[in-house]
């Protein structure tokens, strides 16, 4: 039987510590087929497992699965895939071509800081109905105004504002009912966030649900910081924290920055810190 290394990778770490794990497969990807990259996420459990490939039209692709789907886009792993390869001395700083399903994306690879080109997110209002069913799955009902909405990035997210830090550590999710409703929409998760944050001077807090792609929560969510930055419309560099309201804690830092071009928003570059656990390779088998 093959066999196959699985390198373990936080992505957006916060001051060295916390970040999102991802299984990162550097070497050997593109001899597995859908279903053994399938099996071998759910093997590794975390809410996504990146395979880098070669690619014909760029420098590199990933593909990405959660431990139960197949997902087209992931900030997370995308930062922790670039990261270790420019670790690995495969990568230059400066910028690359990422081969993705919506066609080529530029990466900047600052150091051991990795940063993801996103297009613009697009906004849909959600029906009264929709909004009662999102109050009733998350235990609250008081939303800032203009959320909920559905942003769509190449990934569909559910944006949820909550007026206090306070209120989303008091969420009660009920994840069956949270993933019926982001099901319905194709969504991959409900980002909810409040203005403010644990540590001074950043500009918001977030929280990520994605129970229909295996995902309870997870510390980091780079395809759902990026809508964010955009609806916050800030002008300048947008600070986001994510996963202190974890059991157990892992602080995460999102670093979000706009692209301008003609006055117009361009580009949303979203990136951060990645640090491969020393000890964290796995040796799989493959059937």
């Amino acid at each position: 039987m093959p066999e196959i290394v699985v390198e373990l990778v936080d992505a957006f770490i916060d001051g060295g510590t916390g970040g999102n794990p991802a299984g990162v497969v550097v070497d050997g990807g593109e001899t597995l087929s859908a279903a053994q990259k399938q099996a071998l996420a759910a093997r590794v459990g975390l809410s996504e497992t990146a395979f880098v490939l070669p690619s014909e039209s760029a420098d590199y692709k990933l593909e990405f699965y959660t431990p139960t789907l197949p997902i087209p886009h992931c900030g997370h792993a995308t930062v922790a895939s670039f990261g270790r390869l420019a670790q690995l001395g495969r990568l230059k700083q400066g910028e690359v071509i990422n081969e993705t399903v919506d066609g080529p994306r530029r990466i900047r690879i600052e150091g051991s800081r990795a940063f993801l080109e996103q297009v613009p997110a697009r906004f849909e209002a959600l029906s009264g109905d929709v909004v009662r069913q999102i109050a009733d799955s998350l235990g609250f009902a008081d939303f800032i105004e203009g959320t909920p909405l559905l942003a769509d990035n190449g990934n569909k997210t559910i944006l949820i504002g909550v007026p206090e830090l306070g209120d989303l550590r008091r969420l009660r999710p009920d994840l069956g009912a949270i993933a019926e409703v982001t099901g319905s929409f194709g969504a991959v998760c409900y980002y909810v966030f409040a203005r403010g944050s644990v540590v001074p001077g950043r500009d918001a807090t977030a929280r990520m649900f994605g129970p229909a792609y295996g995902i309870p929560e997870e510390a980091a969510t780079g395809m759902a910081g990026g809508p964010l930055a955009c609806w916050l419309d800030l002008g300048r560099e947008t600070l986001i924290e994510q996963g202190q309201f974890m059991s157990p804690a892992s602080p995460s830092l999102l670093i979000n920055r706009p692209e301008h071009r003609d006055g117009k928003l361009a580009a949303m570059w979203v990136g951060g810190e990645a640090k491969s656990r020393v000890s964290g390779a796995r040796t799989l088998r493959i059937d």
